[in-house]
């Protein structure tokens, strides 16, 4: 499929027919990550994807069911949130460093910061994986942590964050 990207000025059309002879080649899989909405699916590209050779197959994540259900997914795998206890539990071992524990954090008064920030990760494993990978590499030092709880970043609305009509904060 190498030949396909290279030309950076191809149209969406001229796109999906190359992709088209491709796929009718062989069994493929392909995963699309985070898809946010439909309407480029519904245009194009579904007609090209569903062409390909049986027992091919489609992996798509969403954290918006509207689009699964768009899409006619045949199976939807939905992953619960976590818990305050186990989103705690993965930002510590995320944001310590090696020796360190809960008790540095009540020790450098920064452990409810750290829990206020927790909460504002919504329970979704990968923010919270994230944001504490980042909390690794500040000091702790209050200031450096309150920064990080007050940052404008937490105000973002993103339609990959809508769930059940409601924005993710």
């Amino acid at each position: 499929m190498q030949g396909i990207w290279r030309k950076p000025d191809c149209s969406l059309s001229e796109l999906c027919t190359q992709l088209r002879n491709e796929l009718s080649k062989g069994k493929f899989l392909l995963v699309l990550d985070d898809v946010w909405e439909l309407k480029w699916w519904e245009k194009k590209v579904e007609g090209t994807l569903m062409m390909g050779v049986m027992g091919s197959n489609i992996l798509m994540t969403s954290r918006n069911k509207n689009v699964s259900y768009g899409m006619h997914a045949s199976y939807m795998h939905e992953l619960r949130e976590f818990s305050f206890d186990q989103s705690w539990e993965l930002f510590l071992k995320e944001a310590l460093r090696e020796g360190q524990t809960e008790e540095d954090l009540m020790m450098h008064k920064i452990r409810d910061v750290g829990k206020r920030i927790v909460r504002k990760c919504g329970g979704l494993p990968l923010v919270i994986k994230t944001v504490g990978s980042m909390m690794h590499t500040k000091k702790m030092h209050t200031e450096d942590w309150k920064f990080v709880e007050g940052s404008k970043i937490w105000e973002w609305k993103m339609p990959a964050a809508e769930i059940g009509g409601k924005f993710f904060q």
